[in-house]
């Protein structure tokens, strides 16, 4: 049990020892049950100590688990407060997909690759309440929906999952996921759902019937280019890819929005994986509408100043 959890144990027995109207001050053993020992000592000393340095408590002597103490009002608010955000359902859902999360970033070691999840179904928790393996696979299936992890095709149960590229970005941020994903959609620039007519001054026209996108002129350049990646990767489905050349265009994609968030972005290897694009979703779909998005990529790259023919 961690440290937090064992801060929030302790507090909760003081609390509800005084809450049943006791008149005696019990000692950390008494509530707990814990048999004194001078490496116990040590550390629940050390827990006690920190509560009483934050107001939580107040101490009337001993040392460790001898050590005898009673809740201040600002105590109780906190345990009240504590208590309710784990039980908050919304809570405990962002406490798995963020520790999911950034479980998966430390198994793959920097270097995404496919995980059993099954080690990871028993070992969250949320201020010492455990997480359930149902949640955990809620949270799984979250991050899938919002392209933070993919879910191996071998249907292994528990499932296999990677991290993407953007999940690794969402890390690196160490906001929780909703937050991350609201700041991510926040940046990029509208996209309004017509895939037919003109092409920012373009006369490039194409039609599906189950897929629709356009691009809008938003004078920023980095802009323009994660708009045009986001129109490509709407489009593969729609595409009928071989699944070597689907896999290859959606990691490019994956790559060149990375890119575009760092600071100082290198034209060139946005450049290079444009044209990888470009040949990929031409050679593969073989169709009016992966030629359109061919076409469409070089002239939106040609208009921002990066050529790639």
């Amino acid at each position: 049990m961690s440290r937090t959890a064992d801060r929030i144990r302790l507090m909760k027995a003081i609390c509800d020892h005084w809450g049943q109207g006791a008149g005696t001050v019990p000692s950390p053993s008494d509530l707990l049950g814990i048999e004194p020992s001078e490496q116990r000592n040590t550390y629940w000393n050390s827990i006690i100590g920190s509560l009483e340095d934050e107001g939580l408590v107040r101490t009337n002597g001993g040392y460790g688990l001898t050590r005898s103490g009673f809740p201040t009002p600002a105590g109780e608010e906190w345990l009240e407060q504590i208590l309710d955000r784990r039980e908050s359902p919304a809570e405990r859902r962002k406490a798995v997909m963020k520790g999911l999360l950034r479980w998966l970033d430390v198994q793959d070691r920097g270097q995404p690759s496919w995980v059993n999840i099954g080690p990871a179904l028993s070992v969250f928790d949320l201020m010492g309440s455990q997480i359930t393996e149902t949640e955990v696979r809620r949270g799984a299936n979250r991050l899938i929906e919002e392209k933070l992890v993919e879910c191996s095709d071998d249907q292994a149960d528990p499932p296999r999952l990677r991290i993407t590229a953007l999940g690794q970005r969402c890390v690196e941020s160490d906001l929780d996921v909703d937050a991350f994903l609201e700041q991510v959609r926040s940046r990029e620039p509208s996209v309004q759902n017509i895939f037919s007519g003109q092409f920012t001054g373009s006369n490039i026209a194409a039609s599906s019937s189950s897929f629709s996108q356009t691009l809008t002129n938003t004078s920023d350049a980095g802009d323009e280019a994660r708009i045009l990646a986001r129109a490509v990767l709407q489009a593969l489905p729609v595409l009928s890819l071989d699944q070597a050349v689907e896999d290859s265009v959606r990691r490019n994609l994956e790559v060149i929005q990375a890119e575009l968030e760092q600071p100082e972005q290198n034209g060139e290897v946005i450049r290079g994986l444009f044209r990888r694009v470009a040949e990929g979703v031409t050679a593969g779909a073989g169709s009016a509408l992966g030629t359109a998005l061919n076409v469409l990529v070089k002239f939106e790259m040609q208009r921002m100043g990066l050529s790639i023919d």
